[in-house]
């Protein structure tokens, strides 16, 4: 794999997730188009179930979704409170609100949320994303993770500013390129019935093989 010796990890549970980043060189800026990012997952959706949801009907071609979500400043989470690592040094915390405003395309959204940050060195750092309140299911699997450290970290992670909308972005302090970003959004299960924590994300791809 030319010019890649790292690699990013995720993995995702009703409820709980954990995002593993490992930081390499070779990785290029992210950007997403939220107007992508369908609505709701039945491939047949009309107009008023689309609506019915808050969700935004465009029927403008085919190869962009005819149901999508709205815009950032109508849908998805708020900062509420920033936490900074001087109480527990190495773990930053957000807590968020679900905009009043926001798609409802589940039963049982959550309106808050906490996203914490570990910083185990200074290449490799967790994401997690829990409710407040709720003890909720994780995978017994273990993870071998080390102590929190505070040593100068190869990158910065900004969550938000208290009031400002939601946005992780993970950007590498040597060249300022961001090599992880997530908008949150809240996505249907298919076929199931659970409430969902969703997300969407778009990570840089690995160098082509020479």
């Amino acid at each position: 794999m030319g010019g890649l010796g790292r690699k990013v990890v995720v993995v995702m549970v009703i409820g709980v997730m954990v995002v593993t980043v490992m930081l390499g060189a070779g990785c290029g800026a992210v950007t997403i188009d939220r107007s992508s990012a369908t609505c709701l997952a039945a491939e047949t959706v009309s107009q008023e179930e689309c609506e019915a949801v808050g969700c935004i009907w465009d029927p403008w071609g085919d190869e962009v979704p005819m149901c999508f979500f709205p815009p950032a400043s109508r849908h998805g989470y708020t900062v509420t409170t920033v936490e900074d690592s001087s109480s527990s040094p190495g773990v930053t915390a957000a807590y968020l609100e679900l905009k009043n405003t926001s798609a409802h395309i589940a039963p049982d959204l959550k309106t808050s949320l906490k996203v914490e940050v570990t910083q185990y060195s200074a290449e490799v750092l967790r994401v997690k994303v829990t409710v407040p309140g709720e003890d909720r299911y994780e995978p017994p699997v273990p993870l071998q993770l080390p102590d929190p450290s505070t040593q100068e970290s190869l990158y910065h992670v900004y969550l938000g500013e208290e009031g400002e909308d939601f946005s992780l972005v993970i950007r590498r302090n040597d060249s300022s390129v961001v090599i992880g970003l997530r908008d949150f959004v809240l996505k249907q299960r298919s076929g199931r019935g659970e409430d969902v924590i969703g997300d969407r994300t778009s990570l840089p791809r690995s160098p082509e093989r020479t």
